[in-house]
């Protein structure tokens, strides 16, 4: 090495070190804060729904049908409506094999169903048995206006990758016509939406069927505007 020259490289990598750690600080500033959707003292009073289906038990959000039939598929929902976010929650869904809950987004009321999108959980005789038909953890459904929405990778990567009677980790990204999901860290779905007549925003919401005697619990729900960058 020449005389002098090291003093000069550690002259100019100190300027640089600087300027990377303020653009590494001003994005870690400029990074959205996640929001826990949390129910205060077990209050759910702030979203819309059947309180005798819906409660909080020990800070778990609670569905259930066990003990009360119900007239068809009931939701509870957010007041505040979402366009561009991430959501993630830990669902598990415990019940007779005709179980079958969701969390709908960028939804809309149509009467007396939400139309929008639906992250499914759950499926149709999902125990394991002999009466086992249909499993939809993860997929992309809207089926209360297109019905033959069906966006998933298909039974086999669904089956390895749904936890029956556990905790699953939900996680939904819609950012403007792009919509995603993983399921346990896994991508089911990376779809584009072609209709311009579907909304881009709408409350969030947690469905529960009344075919069967279910329960679903959702906890840890935190969600991460995507607003300007």
């Amino acid at each position: 090495m020449r005389p002098g020259r090291g003093h000069s490289a550690q002259f100019l990598l100190i300027p640089v070190l600087l300027l990377l750690f303020q653009c590494s600080r001003h994005t870690l500033q400029d990074q959205p804060e996640p929001a826990l959707l949390q129910f205060p003292n077990g209050d759910i009073n702030h979203w819309l729904g059947d309180t005798t289906i819906w409660y909080v038990n020990d800070s778990i959000l609670v569905g259930s049908t066990m003990k009360q039939q119900i007239p068809g598929a009931i939701w509870l929902v957010s007041n505040d409506h979402y366009d561009d976010f991430e959501l993630s929650l830990w669902v598990k869904l415990t019940g007779d094999e005709n179980k079958n809950s969701g969390v709908y987004y960028r939804g809309q009321w149509d009467d007396d169903v939400v139309v929008g999108y639906e992250f499914d959980i759950g499926g149709w005789g999902t125990d394991g048995g002999e009466s086992e038909e249909e499993n939809w953890w993860g997929e992309l459904h809207d089926p209360y206006r297109r019905d033959d929405l069906w966006i998933g990778p298909g039974r086999t990567v669904i089956d390895s990758t749904s936890r029956e009677g556990e905790w699953n980790h939900v996680r939904i990204r819609a950012e403007g016509d792009h919509i995603q999901h993983w399921l346990n860290g896994r991508q089911m779905v990376d779809w584009y939406e072609t209709d311009p007549a579907i909304q881009t925003s709408g409350f969030i919401g947690f469905q529960l069927h009344d075919e069967s005697n279910c329960m679903v619990q959702i906890r840890d729900i935190e969600l991460i505007p995507l607003g300007d960058k």
